[in-house]
Parts: C-alpha cells; sequence; structure tokens
C-alpha cells in the first residue's frame, strides 16, 4: 500500500487448498481498517462477503474388531473401532447394535444390545470395550456381533461400508 496515494485498488486472492476434511461452508470478510497510516472513515468502509463452499464428501464409517478372538477368562478385552474414511469438523455419533450367540450380562459386559458411540470431530475413530464374563460351564464358543445400524454428522447421514464385525 503506497501511504501517498489517495485511491488504490488491491487485489485479495483466497485460495482454497485441498482438504480432507468435512465441514460446512465458509465466509470470509474482507474490509478496509484504520491504521496510523491512513485513515477510512468508518461509514466509507467497503464490505464483500465471499463465501467457499464445501465440496468435501460426507465420510463414510465402518466397524472391525481386535482381536478377533479372546478366552472368555482372559485379561484382553473384544476392542471394536469404528471408523470414519476421512475427518468430519463435527462430532458424528454411530449406531449399533450388538448380535451373535453371546449374551450380554451373562457372557459379557460393556455395552447393551443397542448402543452409541461419538467419534469427536477432526478425529477418525471411536471404540467399544466388550469384557467378557468367565464362568465355569463348558460351551460352544460364542460371537459378539457388531451392526452398524445409522451414523450422522451435522444432521446428515452417514453410510456404513464393510460388514458387521464378529
Amino acid at each position: 500500500i503506497n501511504p501517498g496515494a489517495p485511491n488504490q485498488v488491491i487485489e485479495v486472492l483466497l485460495r482454497r487448498a485441498g482438504e480432507a476434511l468435512r465441514e460446512g461452508s465458509e465466509a470470509r470478510v474482507l474490509a478496509a481498517l484504520t491504521g496510523p497510516d491512513f485513515e477510512v472513515p468508518p461509514e466509507e468502509v467497503i464490505r464483500r462477503l465471499g463465501t467457499l463452499t464445501n465440496d468435501d464428501a460426507v465420510p463414510t464409517v465402518s466397524v472391525e474388531v481386535a482381536p478377533a478372538s479372546v478366552l472368555e477368562d482372559g485379561s484382553s478385552n473384544l476392542v471394536y473401532t469404528f471408523s470414519l474414511n476421512h475427518a468430519s469438523a463435527f462430532d458424528t455419533v454411530v449406531n449399533y447394535t450388538l448380535g451373535g450367540t453371546a449374551s450380554n450380562g451373562t457372557d459379557y459386559t460393556g455395552s447393551g444390545s443397542t448402543g452409541s458411540v461419538t467419534i469427536l470431530a477432526n478425529t477418525l475413530t471411536a471404540s467399544l470395550s466388550i469384557d467378557p464374563t468367565p464362568d465355569a460351564v463348558y460351551e460352544n464358543n460364542e460371537t459378539v456381533i457388531a451392526t452398524i445400524t445409522s451414523a450422522s454428522t451435522n444432521s446428515q447421514s452417514v453410510t456404513p461400508t464393510g460388514s458387521a464385525a464378529t
């Protein structure tokens, strides 16, 4: 800016870098500001609004379990990890059901037959831990199957991908 020139045009280019983050549209306002070398009366400040329209896809969600098998009376738990394929700028709520041959409260603790996990904004995963309950009864191996029933971020549906985790 040349302080001696009474009227100047300044071109500002706003360029959006490629993003993998799901977010809403963004608005930016440019305005002339006062300072020690120039003065713009408040009534002459001209503002222009430019909107950066979001073009990132809504993420998808999947579920995996690790380890795939644990001992009923062991110290390890089944850990189900719910993952987004890319981050969202908003919390993502994932609803699930638990099924299989194991019974909640008898064979394991950690969740009811339905529940939800929240993948926090700007993160990719949330986990659910299923703790096997030991018993002294000889029985067949039992399964706990986590199935995503629905998910949403910023009031938009998130599509589940893959299959249930067993």
